[in-house]
């Protein structure tokens, strides 16, 4: 339930998990006995709108982080939008800093985004990254959001982003979450 009272219900469940190949009995207190591999969850929004989503074949490195999975999601259209997530790598602290998702649906529409240079803050919150967003017909967008502050609750609240449009044009974004110039400013 949101702060107007609009009540959105998720349901979980249909988890698959494998073996670890590198827990190491009961004395290991770095890994995990089981690896989670598959879940699905149905999502009705406050409008009735109900989204189907199975998050599926999800692959882990040798010191357990993720690096890749499928989300299949069906929108209450019956629209089936499929992402891949794939080559996920992490700093030495276990922190992802960079992937590829491809994103396809059943209308025609494909979409390849490449995020690289994640760094984090002291704290573990993201503080900037790049990424490239190539549309079907090979139209891209590069963009690199830094300066990416957070609130007491550690939700990101203001990001400065720099956009390269496909015709060349660069647009300097100051976003906001709080206070009178809330949203973006160009």
């Amino acid at each position: 339930t949101d702060e107007f009272g609009n009540k959105t219900a998720r349901e979980w469940g249909g988890t698959k998990y494998i073996k670890n190949p590198q827990w190491g009995g009961e004395q290991d207190k770095t890994h995990s006995e089981y690896l989670l591999v598959e879940y699905s969850q149905r999502v009705q929004d406050p409008t009735g709108a109900v989204t189907d989503e199975v998050w599926s074949d999800a692959k882990y490195n040798e010191f357990n982080e993720l690096v890749s999975h499928k989300t299949t999601k069906t929108d209450f259209q019956g629209t089936v939008t499929v992402s891949d997530v794939a080559d996920a790598r992490y700093n030495a602290l276990g922190q992802m800093i960079s992937f590829r998702q491809d994103t396809v649906d059943d209308l025609g529409n494909s979409q390849a985004l490449e995020r690289s240079d994640i760094a984090y803050t002291k704290v573990g919150d993201m503080s900037s990254y790049k990424e490239t967003v190539t549309d079907q017909n090979g139209v891209s967008i590069g963009r690199e959001r830094s300066n990416i502050v957070y609130n007491d609750k550690r939700s990101a609240v203001g990001y400065f982003e720099k956009e390269v449009t496909p015709d060349g044009w660069t647009l300097l974004k100051d976003w906001s979450a709080t206070g009178e110039d809330e949203g973006y400013n160009e």
